[in-house]
């Protein structure tokens, strides 16, 4: 197998979330990361020749995890002799370009796909976190040379949540909203000059009851008995008659639209 269709991938992960990193802090990725008991940590083997799909990884029908295939030689060797083989998969033109930056994208984001998915595990210093997000940080890669012929450098963005929390489905859509509200706040800042705060969260205030005071409707002075000169008060006592009356209609409208809307559903 020709050298130039075997090459090795240095990837570098840059996190935000729960655990955050910067370009100047990163982290250089092995395999152990994402699984514990993987102990040998080999490179990642790449090629900018062959496009990679989830097709070409079924129909080779080597017995292997498809992680693993990336990490071993020789299923690596066997899975190109395969593509190469494969009128299909392969055409004689590729393999005589000097770059094709198409399969080099697409090669690039099915590894991101296989080894950092959405609801993944990620492990950093024995600590688990969960795969919000992932990103190819489009510029950063960077081609062999003299030095390293083979070898070729992207960078990774992830986005983590704290395995604690077992974010679960919902609790992974509520951080991308986070997301969100930050782009478009972003977004009007550079265009308007001003944010419109969507990003921000908006403090609770609580809640509090004003207490309650009794007044008679003729003096109006709290305290005083609904009992004026030894009589009732006959205002007080229609009005808080209508009140219930319509408290009670109320009730009684909202338990017939229930009952309603029960029944066309059925």
């Amino acid at each position: 197998m020709s050298s130039s269709l075997i090459n090795t991938i240095d990837i570098i992960i840059i996190t935000r979330g729960d655990y955050n990193t910067s370009i100047n802090n990163n982290i250089l990725f092995t395999t152990d990361m994402i699984d514990p008991n993987i102990k040998n940590n080999s490179p990642i083997y790449f090629t900018p020749k062959i496009k990679l799909t989830n097709k070409l990884i079924m129909d080779a029908k080597l017995d292997i995890s498809p992680k693993n295939i990336f990490t071993n030689p020789i299923y690596f060797n066997q899975l190109l002799n395969y593509a190469i083989q494969s009128k299909n998969n392969l055409k004689k033109e590729t393999l005589q370009e000097e770059i094709n930056k198409d399969i080099i994208n697409n090669n690039i984001d099915f590894l991101r796909k296989l080894y950092f998915p959405r609801g993944g595990k990620f492990y950093i210093n024995g600590k688990i976190y969960i795969i919000r997000k992932s990103e190819y940080i489009k510029n950063t890669l960077k081609m062999p040379n003299k030095k390293d012929p083979n070898k070729f450098s992207i960078m990774v963005e992830l986005a983590l949540v704290d395995g604690k929390k077992e974010p679960g489905f919902v609790g992974l859509a509520r951080e991308d909203c986070k997301d969100k509200a930050l782009l478009l706040d972003n977004q009007a800042l550079n265009i308007f000059g001003f944010k419109l705060g969507i990003s921000t969260p908006i403090p609770q205030t609580p809640t509090i009851k004003a207490p309650v005071m009794y007044t008679s409707s003729r003096t109006g002075i709290a305290g005083l008995d609904k009992k004026i000169g030894g009589k009732k008060n006959k205002y007080i006592k229609n009005k808080t008659y209508k009140s219930n009356k319509r408290r009670r209609l109320k009730n009684k409208s909202s338990k017939i639209k229930n009952k309603c809307s029960k029944i066309r559903k059925i």
